[in-house]
């Protein structure tokens, strides 16, 4: 495979997500078409334990993820998530879903973020590949609005007068402020003993 182009647009708004996040592990899905990046669909983090090294998202996310793609005629890539601590390599509750792209941001050298990208190729195996950067001039914003109503990424009206969370700088905002707040549940041992992981809850 050639590998993947990402705009510039996209790339920042990737990188100041999981940089605003720091400490914690945070994602959503990637888009495009012909191999270039150029939709994103952020969620938040799902896990209620340890959001420091699980990126924990639910099956109706995936399902939204899809269909907030195909509604603009864009293909479902795979989840992109942050390894806050560890490198860019997948770790094996990362390799063990059906994805056939993984992405994955190291933010070890939190200045210089490493953010890679991955085809599966088979059972607990994926092989990077490259992904480049590219200039956001032949691209323009689409307007997913439609008819002129504010409404969220996955198609639901907003209410007059709501902030528009559509727009990125907003967006990252109220996941930092989301992820700021203290939280009363009990940390529990993690399984595995990596770097990162990505999992789905039911």
């Amino acid at each position: 495979m050639a590998g993947f182009s990402i705009t510039e647009r996209h790339y920042k708004i990737i990188i100041d997500q999981v940089q605003k996040n720091y400490p914690y592990e945070s994602g959503g899905f990637i888009g495009g078409k012909d191999n270039v990046i150029c939709a994103i669909y952020p969620v938040m983090n799902q896990d209620i334990s340890n959001k420091t090294d699980v990126f924990a998202i639910f099956p109706q996310d995936i399902e939204r993820a899809h269909l907030f793609f195909n509604k603009h005629g864009l293909e479902y890539y795979g989840t992109y998530h942050s390894h806050p601590k560890g490198e860019a390599i997948p770790s094996k509750q990362d390799l063990s879903h059906i994805q056939k792209y993984l992405f994955i941001i190291s933010l070890r050298d939190f200045n210089n973020p490493d953010f890679a990208a991955y085809e599966v190729t088979g059972v607990q195996k994926a092989d990077r590949v490259a992904l480049r950067i590219i200039s956001d001039a032949n691209f323009s914003v689409k307007d997913i609005q439609g008819d002129g109503s504010k409404k969220t990424l996955d198609g639901f009206v907003i209410p007059e007068g709501t902030p528009d969370y559509n727009d990125a700088s907003l967006l990252n905002q109220q996941i930092d402020n989301l992820f700021n707040q203290s939280s009363n549940y009990e940390k529990q041992k993690r399984l595995l003993d990596d770097d990162g992981d990505f999992s789905t809850l039911a």
